[in-house]
């Protein structure tokens, strides 16, 4: 028996895209809404975790809430760096007063999604 070890992390139960709003958004820091939506992260805010996948209209999104999950690099990465949300929602050097979501595990160039990160479950500030 085998499974990737990303889903055991994943934010079941939200409800089905009602619209193609999230479609673009995959690798995105994002914040579920007490009505269980999704929504895209404001720069430097405290997010529920990363969006798997950008659902469309009849599909439920899926969203990692800790572990190694693949971002998008809202700007280049090298391991070891701590993350912060972007202005775009995709994962940037974290600075002063930013929510700190996690740490580079393996870098990324500006725009990919081949950066991976290891996602806090709590929250801090970055100093």
């Amino acid at each position: 028996m085998s499974y990737n070890i990303d889903t055991i992390h994943d934010f079941g139960n939200l409800p089905f895209a009602d619209d193609n709003s999230n479609a673009d958004n995959r690798g995105k820091f994002v914040v579920i809404g007490a009505d269980g939506q999704v929504t895209v992260a404001a720069a430097g805010a405290q997010a529920d975790g990363v969006l798997r996948f950008g659902p469309t209209e009849g599909f439920a999104p899926a969203v990692t809430m800790g572990g190694f999950p693949y971002v998008l690099a809202s700007e280049a990465l090298t391991y070891g760096d701590k993350v912060a949300v972007g202005a775009d929602g995709g994962a940037a050097i974290a600075v002063t007063g930013n929510a700190f979501m996690g740490g580079v595990v393996q870098p990324g160039a500006a725009g990919t999604y081949d950066a991976r990160i290891k996602l806090l479950d709590g929250s801090s500030t970055a100093a």
